[in-house]
């Protein structure tokens, strides 16, 4: 659940992203160890606080439930 308000300071002046990997169009991806093998990883998604630059990571534990074992 992506956060309404800064966790650190409270603004609400939040931005939405993703954080791709240096040179590559894809995002970085959460991968359990658990996880069956030949499942795909889960996309992280962030919001970075616009006042203070607080970021805040999100992975829907959904997704990741579904891939374990």
């Amino acid at each position: 659940m992506r956060p309404s308000k800064c966790l650190r300071c409270g603004s609400t002046k939040l931005d939405q992203g993703l954080l791709p990997i240096p040179f590559n169009l894809h995002p970085v991806n959460y991968k359990s160890n658990n996880q069956r093998k030949l499942s795909s990883s889960a996309t992280v998604e962030a919001t970075m606080c616009l006042d203070c630059g607080h970021l805040d990571l999100y992975c829907d534990p959904q997704e990741v439930k579904r891939r374990l074992k």
